[in-house]
């Protein structure tokens, strides 16, 4: 009946990872980079993806999407890391990372 199609419709699979990026590829300390997340659709509820990365890299513990987002950006910085290290996104289970190359 009814209730049956509402169920239906508030139990369609969430948007997944679809792409990870940052706008810069290498910083130098003191320098920031936008990064983007995008998903394959709009989410239906206020969701959150965690953000890990290595030591020398400042950047928020999560990224929240509000609803009816589909992307959300957060700021990186760097506070001294060297050589090549990847910051890695997870939402819903899965990880996308995006490798910045660190200068002193």
């Amino acid at each position: 009946g009814i209730l049956d199609v509402v169920s239906a419709a508030s139990t369609a699979p969430p948007p997944s990872l679809s792409a990870f990026s940052c706008a810069a590829a290498s910083l130098n300390t003191g320098q920031s980079t936008t990064c983007t997340v995008s998903l394959t659709g709009a989410v239906g509820a206020s969701s959150v993806a965690t953000v890990s990365g290595p030591s020398g890299l400042t950047y928020p513990a999560t990224v929240t999407f509000p609803v009816g987002a589909s992307s959300e950006q957060f700021v990186v910085t760097s506070t001294g890391m060297r050589g090549n290290q990847a910051i890695t996104v997870t939402y819903s289970g899965q990880s996308l990372s995006f490798s910045i190359q660190g200068h002193p």
